[in-house]
């Protein structure tokens, strides 16, 4: 992104797309919520892929929230159950 656009972005003269919405959190480590300051600021620490994750499982539906908790557990297992 040309430095002038960011700089109309920040001044609010321009909006921009989804798509650079999206990727300007992702460097920045926040979600487009957070980026918005609709949502507290999450904490910088917190890798890109952490966040990519965290976007989809907000996208997920019921059943597929379980399969990947259940993949998640069986990848984390440090012992048998």
């Amino acid at each position: 992104m040309a430095p002038e656009v960011y700089g109309r972005i920040e001044r609010g003269e321009f909006m921009p797309s989804v798509i650079t919405l999206v990727n300007i959190a992702t460097v920045l480590r926040v979600t487009p919520d957070q980026l918005l300051g609709w949502s507290e600021i999450a904490p910088r620490d917190r890798a890109p892929e952490y966040m990519r994750i965290v976007a989809l499982l907000e996208r997920a539906d019921e059943a597929s929230l379980r399969r990947f908790e259940a993949v998640l557990q069986a990848l984390l297992a440090t012992e048998p159950e």
